[in-house]
């Protein structure tokens, strides 16, 4: 335990980098000193909290997540929001005593387990402190939300994070339409939450408009915090924050936003023309929380937007790891292309690089192999390898598991880029390949019966939802720099065209739908949307079935439910999870798509075969015979066939 309190106090406590330029330090040190002189002077009251804040931030709650400390959960003030919110209302008061910051360390990804820097803090707080929390946040909100920089798509109400990714997909597609260079650059910032000055933060913070009261009450909050370690069911003693703000609290995110909004406005500043443009619409930034990509079409303002970085961050105190940081080509043959610098650091330029998740490379494809190879381990380490039906795991539980864990991790993001359609068959195959193996089906099984037997959404279909309900996102937020993008390709994109709309174009002709430019002068809400999708997505696959149906002979055994997207087929609704009820299923799962192999069969293709039923020995093995003559089957037979 004092390892885990000796490295996060020396990550809660300030040091000065050689490149860090103090003054600013300095200055908003005296500044913020008087600044708190006089608003208490003032002696003006923080708002108290009503019923209306109280009752939005209950509503906020994620529920399904574990009780707190004290064994309190969400659910507990969501049922009984009614009876306990005039109570909390009556005993809402900010004391920051009741906060009580435990942080738990959490592995990285492909990090060393033995190194304590390997680990990511992320702070639990009591359900209570999250309800007081959010009061505040949407307070901070409803004055920073009316400055906050357009480039700026993290944790922003009704706004994805991956616009930032939508950003730079369409300003990769918008130079490679023009044939000009573009310049992607992603920036690693070390530790972005963890090492914010406390006194730059609120000094930021009352110049954007949070003053008052508020700000005294902000700054006391941070001001000699301490937060305890939890490991293995134990706590550290107190760890004094001197720095950061705490990773998994409601509040911080709009606190590194405010830290960091100042970056954004310089790069965006008119008349710079610094980055990529769609059009005339700059985008040389695009930014979700700390993650930054830096977009520019030459070399020059690439360097210009990292000198403006790195002009806030040495005042902000902020460290970017140049040597973690890397460039992209994108259109670079024939062009001259100098040397990418950062604090004196060259910038590393590679085929690769990863921005918000999402693998950017030269050539702007999803590598949809790893993609493949991720889905498939996600599954494998759920269920075991091999993921046979002899098992006896109920294809329907696995097929559960599938569809939550495995599908989101293997296309995240695809949303955003332009896939080929041989790209789309590569996942679809993938995934068919999975649906048999959980069904026990061979591979010569109708692609429609290892969909609808389970009750499956096929993965193309799934990446045309996110597609459609992405796009509406867009366009429910009319005022976003994403929205004015999309206008814009509606007016000047043409049909063979691979900017995101075109691909908006196709998916709701498919389905039946109106035109992109009808849906953004005429958004509907996230339940319409999402209700409407869904009924003309259903009719899309039934028809799809039937078709099928109609055109394959080895399906007229198989009933198409009435929703074959979501209501499995009943031989495998009937199963349960033991051996002997899925191995029953897997055969009535053959017969009825007709790949099941009896004798009869068999002896067609090798003669020294017998075709006799080797059960009854009475006749040649096969479908019928199986059904309504084998002697041995009658006793059986006869619990469900009526002789009449």
């Amino acid at each position: 335990m004092n390892i885990w309190q000796e490295h996060f106090q020396q990550l809660a406590t300030p040091t000065i980098e050689e490149n860090f330029d103090t003054e600013k330090l300095e200055l908003v040190e005296i500044q913020n000193n008087i600044i708190e002189s006089i608003e208490r002077e003032k002696g003006q009251g923080i708002d108290l909290v009503n019923v209306k804040e109280v009752n939005k931030a209950i509503e906020k709650l994620k529920a399904g997540k574990a009780p707190d400390e004290d064994g309190i959960s969400a659910e507990h003030y969501k049922h009984g929001m009614e009876e306990l919110t005039p109570f909390i209302v009556h005993l809402a008061k900010f004391n920051l005593n009741i906060f009580g910051w435990i942080l738990t360390p959490i592995l990285k990804k492909e990090k060393d387990k033995t190194l304590p820097s390997s680990y990511r803090g992320i702070t639990v707080t009591k359900t209570f402190a999250k309800i007081l929390q959010s009061i505040l946040k949407d307070r901070v909100d409803s004055v920073f939300n009316n400055i906050q920089n357009s480039l700026q798509r993290g944790f922003t109400e009704g706004v994805s994070s991956l616009c930032a990714a939508f950003l730079t997909s369409e300003a990769i597609e918008e130079s490679k339409k023009l044939k000009i260079l573009l310049i992607l650059i992603t920036l690693d910032a070390e530790k972005a939450f963890d090492k914010l000055n406390h006194e730059i933060l609120f000094n930021k913070l009352y110049h954007y408009g949070i003053k008052g009261k508020l700000w005294i009450l902000l700054r006391n909050l941070y001001k000699g915090m301490s937060i305890k370690v939890k490991w293995e069911g134990q706590c550290t003693e107190d760890v004094m924050v001197l720095q950061g703000i705490q990773q998994g609290a409601k509040l911080s995110t709009t606190l590194y936003k405010c830290y960091n909004n100042v970056i954004l406005d310089s790069i965006l500043k008119k008349k710079s023309g610094l980055g990529a443009c769609i059009g005339d619409i700059q985008v040389p930034a695009p930014t979700c929380a700390d993650d930054i990509a830096v977009l520019a079409n030459s070399t020059a303002d690439a360097q210009g937007i990292l000198d403006i970085v790195q002009h806030h961050t040495s005042r902000d105190l902020v460290k970017i790891n140049p040597t973690k940081s890397e460039a992209v080509l994108y259109n670079a043959k024939g062009s001259n292309i100098s040397t990418l610098q950062f604090e004196d650091n060259d910038i590393n330029i590679t085929n690769e690089t990863k921005h918000l998740g999402i693998k950017r490379n030269e050539q702007n494809r999803a590598n949809i192999s790893e993609r493949i190879r991720t889905g498939r381990a996600t599954i494998y380490s759920l269920l075991g390898a091999g993921l046979h039906v002899r098992r006896g795991f109920s294809p329907m539980v696995a097929y559960k598991l599938w569809r939550t864990y495995a599908v989101p991790r293997s296309i995240y993001g695809l949303e955003v880029m332009n896939l080929l359609a041989k790209e789309k068959d590569m996942l679809e195959l993938a995934e068919r390949k999975i649906l048999r193996q959980i069904q026990g089906l061979p591979n010569n099984t109708a692609n429609m019966a290892v969909y609808t037997l389970v009750g499956a959404e096929p993965i193309a279909i799934t990446l045309d939802k996110n597609v459609l309900t992405f796009f509406m996102n867009i366009v429910r937020n009319s005022g976003t720099i994403e929205c004015e993008i999309l206008r814009r390709q509606i007016a000047f994109s043409d049909q063979r065209g691979k900017d995101f709309i075109n691909r908006v174009e196709k998916t709701l002709s498919k389905y039946n739908l109106k035109s992109s430019s009808y849906y953004i002068e005429n958004p509907l809400n996230k339940i319409e949307w999402k209700r409407l999708v869904g009924i003309k997505i259903k009719e899309y696959w039934k028809n799809e079935c039937h078709n099928e149906k109609m055109e394959k002979t080895s399906l007229k055994y198989i009933e198409i439910q009435n929703n074959p997207l979501n209501e499995a087929h009943n031989i495998w609704k009937s199963v349960k999870n033991n051996s002997k009820d899925v191995k029953a299923g897997e055969i009535k799962a053959r017969i009825s798509t007709q790949t099941y192999i009896f004798q009869a069969k068999r002896a067609k293709f090798d003669p020294k075969v017998n075709p006799m039923c080797t059960i009854c020995e009475q006749g040649n093995e096969d479908l019928e015979h199986f059904i309504l003559h084998c002697k041995e089957l009658e006793q059986i037979r006869s619990k469900y066939c009526s002789k009449n």
